[in-house]
């Protein structure tokens, strides 16, 4: 793989603090508001939404990009934060990550 074809992840976990209406609402401006915000920034690919079964509030978004560098674009700059729900985040890891392997899917034949 050379690094024109690498793809990175941004992996972020956050603890969400709240009740369950100001997480509903934090969804629905993450869905709504922060994912197209940021994926207007070239390099910022897509956005994929985890949350712990066996806790709510702790989410996980893993957002698929160029390079970590598309974070400094305009438009991601502009996009990035927590906005009004800055007060529930009461604790936020991020990490990256590059992909180093295709995706195997057991029991099923290579494709050719």
């Amino acid at each position: 793989m050379t690094e024109a074809d690498e793809t990175w992840f941004q992996v972020v976990r956050v603890d969400f603090e709240g009740t369950a209406d100001t997480l509903g609402a934090f969804h629905q401006w993450y869905d709504e508001v922060h994912i197209p915000a940021m994926t207007a920034a070239p390099g910022i690919r897509s956005c994929s939404r985890f949350v712990d079964v066996n806790s709510p509030s702790a989410l996980l978004a893993i957002w698929e990009i160029d390079h970590p560098s598309a974070y400094e674009h305009p438009a991601a700059v502009a996009g990035a934060g927590w906005g009004q729900f800055a007060p529930n985040v009461a604790g936020c890891t991020v990490t990256y990550t590059k992909q180093v392997g295709t995706v195997r899917r057991f029991g099923t034949a290579a494709a050719s």
